[in-house]
């Protein structure tokens, strides 16, 4: 859970007690005492595109936020799946929605937020008010008042109505007709209709926040808005796992937060050279391998390899060990498709059954750090620059091994028209699957004996040498490689490559979880909930500091551990728990400090 780690600091100054936060991780303070929570859900809005689009009544929201950009939900990218983490706290795994036809939900045991309110507090006023229907015919339960609408306009009104005419403690609203354009037009922020639907669902958030803060006692109710959305999109739709798709945005408002924003931090790796290829008659062999590099049809194995070109003639093989004149030809390749250059795929077959997983753009001129892991009875997962792109299921696949060799640079042949006219600084290939987590710690770092499968590395040729046609084979079978057809051009500045860590910033399931936390609503453990607060409040008394004893509280967590350190007392009672008793000393700057893991 070290996902959400932050620092809750309660100081004492010359006996003078406030709380201040220091946020490291994704958590804000909010002030003691609960409130009331509006939650905007904008189906299919992505992060990019928002940013980019005129939305003032949005934007102004930020001034007072915990938010992040870089927030991520799960594939498959499904609205059922989205708004089913959303609301519920909890993953698919648990809640069992993959798609939108919500076959056999687990909503009994993973039930949506508001029905967990409601249990806890039935003197809750909640509302429900959506344009995509399913969300109160299937994923609510227990809600006050639930409304559907065909328009966005229509669950505005009623928006404004309940706010204007009613006391509600939560307030959920869904505005569906962006998806509704990126289906018809492209999920991009290139795309006019698109950026239009972002800024016209913007002025109805307006009206919903113009009839808010005119209540008249707003000023007392201590209102947190949230505004998210179920998933992003590319041109062609949604649903797959490309992190376009699972890019997503979390805004977490309230008039007393100092504005914090959680961004993903970059990874730089330094690559001191790279081996050239001209494009025309140039390729890599591993020499004497022996069966090394044939998995058979049971094998589990993972490929990576950094690679950096502009402009390719076809589909040229990056790393393969097959024929590529057809896709159903035993063996893979790491390629582009034939159809578009810009982008990268992977291709597995048995001479019969083919997978084919494509990635993302990679034709920029920048350093990219592609992988492929192999689970010969589960998924075929692709990832670019640590990131997951793409996967299939690949257990139709049978037997691989076509009898040619392991090439960098060609297919198996060595005899494919189209070669590679870029570059390629590293090859590494395993005999395991490498987990997610793996993939995204290594993918911009020099693999050592500190790597969590070191035992599995079957080659690792560095491409550091900066000179000659041999490739030293860094893993413990040392097996050189050799440049094969023109002499060798190195680039001995080849740069550096940059790489994204998303561990620390928001998932969808946080949203139900922050609502309820603000709603003064502590998690049960047997809830089993996967999210976490981006607030919390930290409880304590308001008085004079020095040489007094005071217990600080924040709500339960569920299985999280609570890690206290103080600074200017010591601990008495509530190590490990969400309330902690502390002696502080005599007069000077004290403070409490709350990490979760």
């Amino acid at each position: 859970m070290n996902r959400v780690s932050g620092k809750f600091i309660a100081k004492c100054f010359y006996c003078f007690f406030f709380c201040l936060i220091i946020i490291s991780g994704s958590v804000c303070l909010q002030a003691q005492g609960t409130g009331k929570v509006l939650i905007l859900g904008i189906d299919g809005c992505r992060q990019d595109a928002l940013q980019q689009a005129n939305a003032p009544n949005t934007d102004q929201l930020l001034t007072h936020a915990v938010y992040s950009f870089d927030a991520l939900t799960h594939q498959p990218t499904w609205s059922g799946t989205g708004w089913s983490s959303m609301l519920t706290g909890v993953w698919e795994n648990k809640h069992n929605v993959y798609n939108n036809s919500f076959l056999s939900p687990n909503y009994a045991q993973y039930p949506h937020f508001i029905a967990r309110a409601e249990t806890v507090n039935p003197a809750l006023h909640t509302a429900s008010v959506v344009h995509w229907g399913p969300i109160n015919s299937t994923i609510n339960t227990l809600c006050d008042e639930e409304y559907t609408y065909a328009t966005d306009l229509e669950v505005t009104n009623k928006a404004v109505e309940l706010l204007n005419n009613t006391d509600p403690d939560v307030l959920f609203v869904d505005f569906d007709d962006v998806d509704h354009a990126g289906h018809l037009y492209g999920f991009h922020p290139s795309v006019p209709e698109y950026i239009n639907s972002i800024e016209v669902t913007d002025a109805y958030i307006g009206n919903i926040l113009t009839a808010l803060y005119n209540r008249p006692s707003y000023a007392n109710e201590n209102w947190l808005v949230l505004v998210s959305t179920d998933h992003g999109g590319t041109m062609s739709g949604h649903g797959g796992p490309s992190l376009e798709e699972r890019n997503i945005f979390v805004i977490a408002s309230n008039q007393q937060f100092t504005p914090r924003q959680i961004a993903k931090t970059p990874v730089t790796q330094s690559i001191p050279a790279a081996l050239l290829f001209n494009g025309t008659n140039q390729y890599v062999t591993p020499q004497n391998p022996g069966n090394l590099f044939e998995f058979g049809s049971s094998q589990d194995f993972s490929v990576e390899i950094k690679v950096k070109y502009t402009t390719l003639a076809g589909d040229a093989a990056f790393i393969s060990n097959k024929d590529w004149d057809s896709g159903a030809n035993a063996g893979f390749v790491i390629s582009t498709p034939a159809s578009d250059q810009t982008k990268w795929k992977v291709n597995i077959a048995d001479g019969t059954n083919r997978i084919d997983v494509t990635g993302s753009t990679i034709n920029d001129g920048n350093w990219h750090h592609l992988t492929a892991t192999f689970d010969r009875n589960g998924l075929l997962n692709i990832y670019q620059d640590g990131q997951l792109a793409g996967q299939a299921v690949m257990s139709s696949v049978g037997n691989i091994n076509s009898g040619l060799p392991l090439t960098i640079a060609q297919d198996g042949t060595h005899a494919y028209p189209f070669w590679f006219n870029g570059a390629i600084a590293e090859v590494r290939v395993w005999n395991t699957v490498l987990a997610p987590e793996t993939v995204a710690a290594w993918a911009c770092a020099t693999v050592n004996n500190t790597h969590p499968n070191y035992a599995n590395l079957l080659a690792y040729w560095q491409m550091t040498e900066g000179s000659g046609a041999t490739l030293a084979d860094a893993s413990a079978n040392a097996i050189t490689a050799v440049l094969q057809g023109s002499d060798p051009v190195w680039n001995t500045a080849a740069g550096a490559q940059t790489c994204y860590d998303y561990s620390q910033t928001p998932r969808i399931v946080d949203v139900a979880c922050t609502a309820l936390t603000h709603l003064g609503i502590g998690f049960l453990p047997e809830w089993q909930l996967d999210g976490h607060s981006l607030t919390l409040p930290l409880g304590g008394p308001g008085l004079s500091c020095a040489g007094t004893v005071q217990t600080y509280i924040v709500p339960p967590q569920g299985n999280c551990s609570y890690n206290w350190t103080v600074n200017g007392g010591s601990i008495l009672t509530g190590q490990g728990t969400n309330t902690v008793t502390v002696q502080w000393n005599s007069p000077a700057t004290g403070e409490v400090l709350l990490q979760l893991e």
